[in-house]
């Protein structure tokens, strides 16, 4: 806002109000001016390392507002980084200049080629067309935090009604999102329950030592798929008369479901339908009942969320079976415990 504020109405002040920004580049070409200074002609590789609120409110201005940039001068920073150093530099670069801003480590891998696969993916699979969407709809993966709302800025008003018809934000979904589906299909609960931030980059340990090939169409209408299944389980969780620890439950009920179903579903039958079949609903049920008491009654009293992160507690469901639930105590709902007897339970 207040950058949006010296672009409208002191575009003179924008170099001295603002920080500039901090930029790398593999190598730059220039050439002389006739006052004896060199003058930058080409740069190769550039990338905005730490200015990201200065540049699109730059370009938001133009775009929506049609302001007048030419009194704008922003100072940059430009550090020239050799090609075989990019991939190691330039993130550091970007961690260290971020340090003064709420960057999350998420941020740092965004470049990563896999990331980058996916979001090219979700600009080009759509769903089926439907009435309303002629074209289908789209699962809108955000490689980096703000993507969608800044290619909605794009449009006029119109076109960010069309935008938002075709990309419905149900359908979006982030680096850390992405993390969390895998991760519990791929039965590690624990993992996804030390927070999203570690988890993912558990996740990106994991893909690097797996040494996982670029998604493609099928995986990412599985990974899709998969975001349903995610997202109808947090649902399923509340329609039960659950609260609280429903992001542990989740994620150990979807890494049982996996571990039941040896990680394969017809996904293609999921895509096509656009929801989660009834039967898979049903299915998750008594998976969900089980993971909830046994990560409600953890031992020695252990602090609850302490206790889903831990490798024993993921044994504790995976190992459970029908007689050794019903002798755990039974969680009731909130809504079955009796007035007055809130404080037992």
């Amino acid at each position: 806002k207040g950058i949006r504020e010296t672009i409208v109405s002191r575009p003179d002040r924008f170099l001295p109000y603002n920080n500039g920004i901090c930029a790398t580049a593999a190598s730059v070409v220039t050439k002389a001016a006739t006052d004896g200074l060199a003058y930058i002609d080409a740069v190769q590789d550039f990338q905005v390392v730490n200015g990201g609120q200065t540049t699109a409110s730059l370009a938001s201005c133009a775009r929506r507002d049609g302001s007048d940039l030419s009194q704008i001068f922003v100072q940059m920073k430009l550090t020239i980084v050799p090609q075989e150093k990019l991939d190691e530099v330039v993130p550091l670069i970007s961690q260290y200049a971020n340090t003064q801003n709420k960057v999350q480590e998420a941020d740092f891998k965004a470049n990563h080629p896999y990331h980058i696969a996916l979001e090219k993916l979700s600009r080009q699979i759509w769903t089926r067309p439907t009435d309303t969407t002629p074209r289908g709809t789209r699962w809108f993966y955000e490689r980096s935090r703000g993507q969608y709302a800044v290619e909605k800025l794009r449009f006029a008003e119109a076109g960010k009604r069309r935008f938002t018809l075709e990309n419905p934000p149900s359908q979006k979904f982030s680096k850390t999102d992405l993390a969390k589906y895998l991760m519990s299909w791929d039965q590690y609960p624990q993992d996804v329950s030390l927070g999203a931030q570690k988890n993912f980059m558990e996740f990106m340990s994991l893909l690097g030592r797996e040494n996982r090939p670029m998604p493609d169409e099928p995986e990412f209408k599985r990974i899709a798929s998969l975001a349903m299944l995610f997202k109808r389980a947090e649902t399923l969780y509340g329609e039960m008369g659950f609260t609280g620890y429903r992001a542990q439950v989740v994620a150990y009920t979807l890494a049982m479901l996996s571990y039941r179903v040896k990680k394969h579903l017809d996904w293609d039958e999921f895509w096509q339908a656009g929801a989660v079949p009834e039967t898979m609903i049903e299915m998750m049920r008594p998976l969900m009942l089980t993971a909830r008491n046994i990560i409600l009654n953890s031992p020695s009293q252990q602090n609850i969320t302490e206790w889903c992160k831990k490798d024993a507690c993921w044994m504790a469901v995976l190992q459970a079976n029908t007689e050794e639930i019903s002798d755990l105590p039974v969680i009731p709902p909130p809504s079955a415990v009796p007035l007055g007897e809130a404080d037992k339970h």
